[in-house]
């Protein structure tokens, strides 16, 4: 070979090499995960390996909003939460369905009670985005907290706005005020208005969703028989996971609308009562 031949090769194969180490290094962050201990050690559980979960409220969940140009604030009693979670390709996910019982207004006509309807919701674990744009990269995120993101399991719809402006959004529930009410009657929806995402469930089937609200999970990188989601006033909007930014976004009425309150999640099932935990890595 001649040794102009021979340079050449060499210089693609550093080319070669270069390009891989770059893809590696740029490569977007996989995670949070769910994590056990197992055996004396903490490992993720295996991918798409379901594993049975309950939750339950502690004190009231209450939703705030405007509804027909009228602040609303409505409180339930009671909040279940069963379902199920697995680790899927790229982080820690959940399908649960979320029903709302002994739901009442505190305005308008404070102490009237409301009918809430039932939620069916995928979410996922994500962090949370503080506008940095290192932080999209950093492997693995150290200081920002995780949070799970959820969304309805209905397919999204485009809906134009009263000012024309064109939106994605999906009903999540809805809750109807009854004519004992009087300020307001009817039945009015709480939406998902977030960034459009594709969801792979455990069954590697894909849904296109909207992200619409997020609950702190506690505690965070380590195991617990127990693990809790907040809700509080005002509502983180904006996450990251695989190096991208997301924003999950809440409607009632139509307008911009928060939830504050509490779950406690744990395994139930084969294999319950179970250690486990949210992690970085």
């Amino acid at each position: 070979m001649s040794r102009m031949k021979i340079m050449l090769a060499g210089l693609l194969a550093m080319l070669v090499v270069g390009s891989v180490a770059s893809a590696t290094a740029s490569a977007a962050p996989d995670g949070p995960w769910f994590r056990h201990p197992e055996v004396g050690k903490q490992v993720k559980w295996l991918q798409n390996e379901e594993k049975e979960i309950e939750g339950k409220n502690q004190g009231n969940f209450t939703l705030r909003g405007k509804v027909l140009g009228i602040t609303a604030t409505i409180k339930c009693e009671t909040v279940t939460a069963p379902g199920l979670i697995w680790n899927g390709a790229h982080q820690g996910e959940d399908e649960s369905k979320v029903e709302f019982t002994k739901c009442f207004t505190v305005q308008p006509c404070a102490g009237t009670a409301v009918e809430v309807s039932n939620a069916e919701v995928y979410s996922e674990l994500q962090w949370k985005y503080a506008g940095k744009q290192s932080e999209l990269n950093e492997q693995p995120p150290k200081q920002q907290k995780i949070f799970d993101v959820f969304a309805p399991k209905k397919a999204p719809e485009q809906k134009t706005l009263e000012k024309g402006e064109k939106i994605a959004r999906v009903i999540w529930f809805e809750i109807t005020f009854p004519e004992a009410c009087k300020i307001v009657v009817g039945k009015f929806a709480v939406e998902a208005a977030g960034t459009v995402a594709i969801f792979e469930d455990q069954h590697q089937v894909t849904h296109k969703i909207i992200w619409g609200t997020a609950a702190q999970v506690d505690p965070q990188n380590q195991d617990s028989k127990e693990a809790t989601l907040h809700w509080q006033f005002p509502n983180p909007t904006e996450f990251h996971h695989q190096g991208v930014q997301t924003k999950a976004q809440l409607l009632f009425a139509g307008n911009p609308a928060e939830l504050e309150g509490t779950i406690h999640i744990k395994r139930s099932g084969v294999g319950a009562p179970e250690e486990f935990g949210t992690f970085n890595e």
